[in-house]
């Protein structure tokens, strides 16, 4: 008996001496990054929506403490920065300047549509007659003069094919569009031509915004098997190009960052009522349009649209002033 007893008493010393072997380890190792508060959430959300740089960059920081560098680099994320030259580090880097602007455009392009639609979900006419109405199509300028967000082309009032393109995108986006560039290209490989695709809930859209035109319910491949729905629309060195093209997702650099991969995660679950949207993994975007393409051998015509990359890196010095 009292060898039973003694045992028991042994047996729990162990235990107790274990748990507290594990409280010391935990004292003395670095600490884990811990879950982020609501408080230190809802103080970048306030500070996007103030326009706040400083404190929102800050804010952010603090809430990401290096979650960024933490997580591997999608493969193809570093094959699209070494066709664009940019440091693939890029990827893992905490939030800045471009970030902030990132956060704030998409804060101003929902705003603008939940007021001029007062909280409805816009069809894609809808917002292509919005766009029309906001923003006039000139022709374009150096990609250093071009606008840096989406927003900055909504606020000039003007932009090019491409940059109204971005934003019609962008604004789509915030509507939980699932959004496509269809880029045709000449002889050469240069760009030509640019339309969208848009698609929810079962239904899709195509839009070319430099001829004015939109077809819903019909997609890009739909133009291409139908030449009556494209009759007289497009000049004759587009028609003959258009099996020369790829599709590209419209996703803003920033959002390939996993630092605002992480933030808007956390931003959703920590802030009531949050309505804009960013930080999508724009690889994840690709592979889930491309449910829409039982055919795998046009996987292969599917990118990442470089048009916001190459007017970043074009304004660069910009940004660090």
């Amino acid at each position: 008996m009292k060898n039973n007893i003694k045992g028991y008493f042994l047996s729990l010393a162990a235990v107790f001496i274990t748990v507290a072997l594990v409280l010391l380890l935990l004292k003395l190792l670095p600490p884990t990054t811990p879950y982020p508060s609501s408080i230190d959430v809802q103080a970048w959300m306030t500070a996007v929506e103030k326009g706040d740089m400083e404190n929102a960059i800050a804010s952010a920081g603090k809430i990401l403490q290096r979650r960024a560098a933490s997580v591997k680099i999608r493969s193809d994320y570093l094959k699209l920065a070494g066709g664009m030259k940019l440091d693939g580090s890029y990827f893992s880097t905490l939030p800045d300047k471009a970030d902030f602007l990132r956060w704030e455009s998409a804060f101003i392009i929902k705003n603008m549509l939940i007021k001029e639609f007062k909280n409805l979900p816009p069809s894609v006419d809808d917002m292509f007659k919005l766009l029309q109405r906001s923003v006039k199509l000139k022709p374009g300028e150096d990609f250093k003069h071009q606008a840096g967000s989406p927003a900055e082309i909504l606020l000039k009032g003007y932009g090019n094919t491409h940059e109204l393109t971005r934003l019609l995108c962008e604004m789509a986006y915030q509507e939980d569009f699932e959004a496509q560039t269809i880029s045709i290209f000449n002889e050469k490989g240069e760009p030509l031509h640019i339309l969208c695709e848009f698609r929810k809930n079962g239904s899709v859209d195509t839009v070319d915004i430099r001829f004015g035109k939109s077809w819903h319910g019909r997609s890009f491949a739909d133009l291409l098997k139908d030449k009556s729905l494209r009759q007289g629309i497009w000049p004759e060195q587009i028609e003959e190009r258009l099996e020369n093209s790829s599709y590209g997702i419209p996703a803003e650099p920033q959002d390939f960052k996993l630092a605002n991969q992480h933030l808007f995660k956390y931003a959703l679950l920590s802030v009531q009522g949050l309505d804009f949207r960013f930080g999508s993994d724009p690889g994840e975007r690709i592979e889930n349009y491309l449910r829409f393409f039982p055919d795998t051998k046009t996987f292969e015509r599917f990118t990442y649209w470089r048009y916001p990359f190459i007017v970043m890196m074009a304004q660069a010095p910009r940004l660090e002033k």
